[in-house]
């Protein structure tokens, strides 16, 4: 008879391995999408004029017209943009932990020249 646990121990462990370093990516990947989300929405306010109730107004036009994208409330794109705020170097870190192809996807989506002045 052959001793099956060698084998069912490796799978085991190798299906662990390779789920943590799914969530890892997945991890990273909503990090920066909220960074950068967060990113634009910041340089929008930022560069726009008006007050903090014309900015909050824009805020949910933004939010409505982003709903058939993905469905995130205007709560959502406020914590984006405070996220932004909150860690304005985060694109350096999470970049270098990116590879080739995703680098370069990275740096299609982020534009430095956006005008942002904080």
């Amino acid at each position: 008879m052959v001793d099956i646990n060698d084998p069912v121990s490796f799978i085991g462990e190798t299906q662990l391995y390779f789920k943590l370093q799914a969530q890892c990516k997945a991890n990273t990947g909503l990090t920066l999408r909220n960074w950068l989300f967060g990113f634009y929405i910041a340089g929008d306010e930022l560069n726009g004029t008006g007050s903090a109730e014309y900015r909050q107004k824009i805020l949910k036009e933004f939010a409505q017209r982003v709903k058939h994208i993905s469905a995130m409330p205007e709560r959502n794109l406020s914590w984006f943009k405070s996220f932004y705020f909150a860690y304005p170097q985060i694109l350096q870190s999470l970049t270098a932990k990116f590879n080739g192809a995703e680098k370069t996807a990275v740096e299609s989506v982020y534009d430095p020249s956006y005008p942002i002045n904080v």
